[in-house]
């Protein structure tokens, strides 16, 4: 599914149209604006989850179940929402994709809330908040930190860890490696190949390196990993 084609009322905020770097991405979702573009979200979740009927996707099918759940809490179906949110959230975690996982599990926390589950909305909060500082992801971060806020529960101020300007810093040894290889304009499956790694594997360390980078595409990667090298001291530190 090229998530590119949504419609402008209910799509994702992913920039690419290459259907590899969009399943590598970790796309905002916007949530429809109106009734046509709930019609609209809809439509496209039906067929994306046809597309992905029967085959093993699972980064893909927990962006498409994130998106579902989205709208189900929207639709004021807050149960329905918070459990699709988990079972993307372990979709997620299959493929080692810790950003996506959090975010998954962030509205989930948002979803139990909303359904009157206060302490495990606060357990799910809690957990994504703490692995998406630890990754990195410190916007994701401050979203589920609001939320947890809302519960009433305080959430210590933020520490981001030195990014040399760009987040590169921010990347595991395996992600930069990852990221180094796409710069050099590596396919995910000539990555796969030279690193003895899986494509999932692949896909999952390479969405948690967009979601550190914020960025959206492969040529972005490549964007910053030269800006990195081209700071003083050039190198990332071990």
């Amino acid at each position: 599914m090229r998530y590119s084609s949504f419609s402008s009322a209910a799509r994702p905020t992913s920039r690419t149209s290459d259907p590899a770097a969009a399943r590598c991405s970790t796309p905002t979702w916007r949530g429809p604006s109106s009734p046509a573009g709930t019609l609209a979200a809809n439509d496209w979740l039906d067929r994306g989850e046809t597309t992905l009927g029967g085959l093993e996707l699972p980064m893909a099918g927990s962006v498409v179940q994130y998106a579902r759940a989205c709208l189900l809490l929207a639709d004021e179906q807050p149960a329905a929402a918070g459990a699709l949110a988990l079972q993307a959230a372990e979709r997620a975690t299959a493929v080692h994709a810790c950003v996506q996982a959090a975010r998954c599990r962030t509205l989930a926390g948002r979803a139990l809330a909303a359904d009157g589950q206060r302490e495990r909305a606060a357990a799910e909060l809690q957990r994504a908040e703490a692995e998406l500082g630890a990754c990195g992801a410190m916007r994701l971060r401050d979203e589920a930190a609001r939320e947890l806020r809302r519960l009433g529960h305080r959430v210590s101020a933020r520490q981001r860890r030195a990014r040399g300007g760009n987040g590169v810093q921010t990347l595991s040894g395996r992600e930069h490696e990852i990221a180094t290889l796409v710069a050099q304009g590596r396919t995910n499956r000539q990555i796969g190949q030279e690193l003895f790694l899986s494509a999932r594997t692949v896909e999952g360390h390479l969405t948690n390196v967009f979601a550190k980078l914020g960025v959206h595409t492969r040529a972005e990667v490549a964007e910053a990993i030269g800006h990195a090298r081209a700071l003083p001291g050039g190198r990332r530190p071990a």
